[in-house]
């Protein structure tokens, strides 16, 4: 998983050049109960723009927090970055 929170680093450093400071956190879960999909804990901060997700390593999938506060935005793990992008554009 580290791979993968530098690399949504640089990506979306890069799809918004010129924007503030990028950080990307990843928290590993605790061993997910029977009924949890869930491994991971993903926080990406850009500038005063924050966003958070549940990662599910077995999906290569990222569930969002949406407007409403839900977890329902179901993104690939191959365009977390493009989602952020347009999340701030």
């Amino acid at each position: 998983m580290l791979a993968y929170s530098k690399r949504w680093q640089a990506e979306i450093s890069n799809l918004l050049a010129g924007a503030e400071a990028v950080s990307v956190e990843l928290h590993p879960g605790s061993e997910p109960a029977e009924q949890t999909s869930w491994d991971w804990f993903l926080w990406i901060e850009v500038g005063s723009a924050e966003f958070q997700a549940l990662l599910a390593y077995d999906t290569k999938t990222a569930a969002f927090e949406d407007d409403a506060g839900l977890f329902d935005d179901y993104v690939k793990f191959d365009q977390v970055s493009e989602y952020i992008a347009r999340r701030l554009t």
